[in-house]
């Protein structure tokens, strides 16, 4: 666009979303993408004037390329955690989709596939029209709205993706962090714009593509109890009545089998579509008792974050209201309200509601409290205070190992966090929370306020569309210590596992409790292929193994962005764009390059999750 039409056009975006979000359907309905709107035509049936369709005319009257599959070229985030050169497979993606040189010194952290402004992916089409020319995919879209499909603009009302997708490779600690809510990053956003840079929520999940390690969630009282029987240096800082109250909630939930340490698991593959997942509660006769939660049809963990079976019928958990200084927020009697699932949820279980009058354990809306009280309370401390209880902690640990004892693997990971980090908070806020290892092909979903640290690995990562995040420990940067101590949710266990749902016999999907996105893991074997079905929303995939043929099978396709035959050849590194109502066939090649046998071809599928679509 020209300078002048390049501003007005901005000016629609910042100041009239409410025009903003109208153009593209006033363009559509006079005429088409390339059709110029005036105010005569068959914009005037919806009462726009003269001077805002004439307007709206003129600024969408500058050509764009036409729908199609587009190739993307993504950015690369270069955080100080990422790992380096080619051991990131950041990296190797990166350079054997572009070409570029890798930098054996320089760490690759995060590939970003999406239209976040902080890293938005590029298009550049080398067909006669635009002869190399970038853009990015935001504008496109803008442009191109019908791309995004008549639910998802419905459902969001903005010319976006709802998602961001990326690839991390983790060498040293993220930090301890959150991302808000949608209406906790409403407020963040309008007070403290510099730094909380979106005013959108920010849930994620994360899928292990190697051994990946993170700590997600609070530990049980039980687990936390067994630690501060030994860990002098954290009982002082947490103080005698905090520590005698955990100590004592901790030591009876062990003694009547509350809680397991032991990860919970979903693996929705069966053939007969019912998910079904244990879960260790209170037992009111004192011995572990399974409870299994079922739910069928695309909602994998729904059950984990709000769903329960009882007498045949689902009911969602409601929250009772959380009355603590430390705790920011309260929830209000109502069902549905997943952030505050484990402070103060009842577990609709026989009719028996756990909670604020449960069997075992206390009442949860303490237990809440009285977790909040002891991590903020660790985490406040004065900074001197923290360095010298790490440092004697770290020494004792170290002692253990040179008298022949075998530390726990939580304490091999204080040590190494130490390394990293010396002396920080976040050394012993990691006994707070969640020590998890995950396979390749297993996932874990963040929900909003929950707090997490990604450890080392590697993993494909889907979000809702936000970059916000708040920290607290295990980071150089701007710690917000009183934000996150009051947004978390103190819902305590081992989250659950996902290993996604078999749909057919190429794609694995991993569905979260949202609508905003899903992930697909295609797998297809050398010289054969397999259909990607047209979708109501758009697609952004990703090639993380092998090679093979694209080819456009929908009537609406341009096979002229295309080689011959209306094909294209896709591998390693490839990131490309997939409008909704769009199917398009994949052959993964026979043989590699060099003429020896191929590996499978694999993709990874980021898209609107399939439950706000159908």
């Amino acid at each position: 666009m020209p300078v002048i039409r390049e501003c007005v056009w901005r000016f629609f975006q910042t100041f009239s979303r409410e025009v903003f979000f109208w153009v593209p359907v006033i363009r559509q309905i006079c005429g088409g993408d390339e059709a110029v709107c005036h105010a005569k035509g068959k914009s005037g049936s919806m009462g726009a004037s003269f001077l805002k369709d004439s307007l709206v005319g003129w600024l969408y009257s500058s050509p764009k390329p036409p729908t199609t599959i587009i190739p993307l070229k993504c950015a690369v985030q270069h955080y100080g955690w990422g790992r380096l050169g080619l051991e990131s497979a950041v990296a190797r993606l990166h350079s054997a989709g572009t070409g570029k040189a890798v930098t054996p010194t320089c760490p690759y952290a995060e590939l970003w596939c999406g239209t976040h402004p902080s890293g938005p992916s590029m298009i550049c089409l080398d067909d006669d029209s635009h002869s190399g020319v970038e853009f990015g995919l935001k504008e496109w879209l803008e442009d191109h709205p019908h791309a995004l499909g008549d639910k998802v603009l419905d459902r969001w009302k903005t010319v976006d993706l709802p998602f961001l997708f990326k690839v991390l490779s983790v060498s040293t600690a993220l930090s301890i962090q959150a991302h808000p809510d949608k209406e906790l990053a409403e407020k963040l956003h309008a007070q403290y714009p510099k730094i909380y840079k979106d005013d959108n929520h920010k849930p994620e999940m994360a899928i292990a593509v190697t051994p990946f390690e993170a700590l997600c969630g609070f530990v049980t009282m039980s687990e936390l109890a067994k630690v501060l029987e030994t860990a002098t240096d954290l009982t002082a800082i947490l103080g005698q009545d905090v520590t005698r109250a955990m100590l004592q909630m901790g030591r009876a939930e062990a003694g009547n089998g509350h809680a397991s340490s032991k990860p919970k698991s979903v693996d929705n593959g069966a053939e007969n579509g019912v998910v079904e997942q244990g879960y260790v509660p209170s037992a009111e006769n004192g011995n572990r008792e399974a409870w299994h939660v079922q739910t069928g049809g695309n909602l994998p963990v729904d059950e984990v974050y709000g769903m329960a079976e009882n007498m045949g019928s689902h009911k969602e958990f409601t929250a009772h209201g959380v009355k603590e200084d430390c705790m920011a927020r309260q929830a209000e009697n109502g069902s549905g309200d997943r952030t505050l699932f484990g402070a103060g949820a009842i577990e609709n279980r026989g009719g028996n509601p756990q909670g604020t009058e449960g069997p075992v354990g206390g009442d949860k809306t303490f237990r809440a409290s009285l977790l909040c009280k002891a991590f903020k309370t660790l985490m406040t401390s004065d900074k001197e205070v923290i360095s010298g209880a790490v440092a004697r902690h770290v020494a004792s640990l170290n002692k253990k190992k040179l008298e022949g004892i075998i530390l726990s693997p939580k304490e091999d990971l204080i040590l190494r966090l130490n390394q990293q980090y010396p002396g920080d908070v976040g050394v012993l806020a990691a006994y707070f929370l969640n020590y998890i290892r995950l396979k390749p092909g297993e996932g874990v979903y963040l929900a909003a306020n929950e707090p997490h640290a990604y450890l080392s690995g590697d993993c494909v990562e889907c979000m809702a569309t936000s970059d916000n995040v708040v920290r607290a420990g295990l980071t150089p940067k701007f710690r917000d210590v009183d934000t996150l101590c009051s947004m978390l949710t103190y819902k305590q266990g081992m989250p659950c596992v996902l290993r996604g749902t078999q749909i057919d016999k190429k794609t694995r999907r991993y569905s979260p409790p949202l609508d905003e996105f899903e992930v697909d893991r295609i797998s297809i074997e050398p010289g054969t292929g397999y259909t990607v079905p047209a979708l109501p929303g758009p697609s952004i995939f990703l090639t993380f193994l092998g090679r093979g043929s694209l080819l456009c099978v929908s009537s609406a396709c341009d096979t002229a962005q295309h080689g011959k035959g209306g094909t294209s050849v896709i591998s390693k590194g490839s990131v490309f764009f997939v409008p909704a109502n769009t199917a398009f066939h994949i052959t993964a090649m026979a043989l590699a390059v060099d003429g020896s046998a191929a590996e499978p071809l694999q993709l990874f599928r980021a898209g609107v999750n399939s439950r706000a679509l159908f």
